[in-house]
């Protein structure tokens, strides 16, 4: 079938989701949702208290629901009263860096590694050892787990807290472990990408009792019951309706990371070899949720990153170039610093459709589509160029 841009039809006429939750029947909640709409509790109730301990059970540490990973991030960092800057990696998604912002911290951008994409230890020891840093923030990387151990290490070594941007992170393991005991708090997003889905949401998991009572607290204006607020908090509640999805969602948490996963391994054994396309290497032992599914585009392959996405689009692969710009040199946050291996990767990397409604049969279309791209390279750059 000839690509649609050099006069085929697109192989998804319909075009494929980038993302699409993983949802219940509206019989596997209706009850709960009817249970509530007769109480009139709609926050605060049996919901969120059941769904946090059952994360408790998942995690192995208390995990509250707040409204989303931002606010969670929000709350952790003023729970630690940091006094100096975030060091924090350039590549993620720009709430790693509005979470300090809004606590008015200053950052420290910290280079990625060239084939995880997670933060470089290497890096960050030589920002650690210029002092002046007063926490570190980490990120899952797409689902992949940073090197947990070596951050915990550096860290103890330097004397500041570990925050652990978990944004992606449900569904993924570290050498067979759990998300959600380590460092000194963990933050998790389960907005809709995710997947563990709750519409909108977070959690903050953590086995320091101070940082989880400041967060209990906090998500409540700062009100520790009495309205005779102790700090200036927010409203970072999580609904009823929001527990629910989440109880859904968790219970069935595994079996929608082992179908990422498989559906992962899919693209990734049916476009090796293709000459110009990397992958992102999960460490030995770990494994992603996969949250999103990036490949690299390199000169080899014929085609530039952009072209691979607008020829993707016209055959109906919606993509994201994330993150694409890195931190540092977001409007918001921009600093001259140098961070080679991150501009590097910013510049190649692109995310394909990556859920568990994905069909082995469209997985093994994007495949053919990005070898045919390949296949006709020159032609399709002959073409770019006369559209220019």
């Amino acid at each position: 079938m000839s690509l649609s841009v050099l006069g085929g039809s697109p192989r998804f006429p319909t075009p494929l989701a980038f993302s699409r939750p993983a949802l219940p029947a509206l019989a596997d909640v209706q009850g709960d949702v009817a249970a509530i709409l007769s109480s009139g509790m709609v926050t605060k109730g049996s919901q969120l208290a059941a769904y946090e301990a059952e994360l408790q059970a998942y995690t192995g540490a208390p995990s509250m629901g707040v409204s989303s990973c931002t606010s969670g991030l929000m709350l952790a960092l003023q729970a630690l009263r940091i006094e100096g800057a975030v060091a924090l990696p350039s590549f993620s998604f720009c709430a790693t860096f509005t979470a300090p912002g809004w606590n008015r911290l200053p950052l420290r951008f910290v280079d990625c590694e060239p084939d995880t994409f997670t933060i470089r230890l290497e890096h960050l020891a030589q920002v650690l050892d210029e002092g002046g840093v007063g926490a570190v923030i980490a990120t899952y990387i797409f689902g992949n787990p940073p090197d947990l151990d070596g951050l915990e290490a550096l860290c103890r070594k330097a004397g500041v807290p570990l925050l652990l941007d978990a944004a992606h992170a449900f569904g993924s393991l570290y050498h067979g472990q759990r998300p959600g005991g380590r460092g000194d708090v963990e933050i998790f997003s389960t907005s809709a990408t995710k997947l563990l889905a709750t519409g909108e949401g977070g959690v903050v998991a953590t086995r320091r009792q101070d940082v989880a009572r400041h967060v209990q607290v906090g998500r409540e204006y700062g009100n520790p019951g009495n309205y005779d607020c102790v700090f200036a908090g927010m409203n970072a509640r999580l609904s009823e309706f929001h527990s629910i999805l989440g109880r859904w969602s968790l219970a069935h948490l595994e079996e929608t990371a082992t179908r990422r996963n498989a559906l992962s391994l899919r693209l990734e054994a049916g476009l090796k070899g293709v000459p110009g396309l990397g992958f992102q290497r999960i460490r030995e032992g770990c494994r992603s949720s996969y949250k999103d599914y990036a490949v690299l585009i390199d000169p080899a392959f014929g085609l530039s990153r952009d072209q691979v996405a607008e020829v993707l689009k016209a055959e109906g692969i919606p993509t994201r170039a994330y993150f694409d710009p890195p931190g540092h040199r977001q409007t918001a946050f921009k600093q001259p610093v140098s961070l080679p291996v991150t501009d590097s990767v910013c510049a190649r990397v692109l995310c394909l459709p990556m859920h568990t409604h994905l069909s082995e049969a469209d997985v093994d279309n994007m495949i053919e589509v990005l070898r045919d791209m390949h296949t006709h390279a020159a032609a399709l750059r002959n073409l770019s160029a006369a559209l220019a």
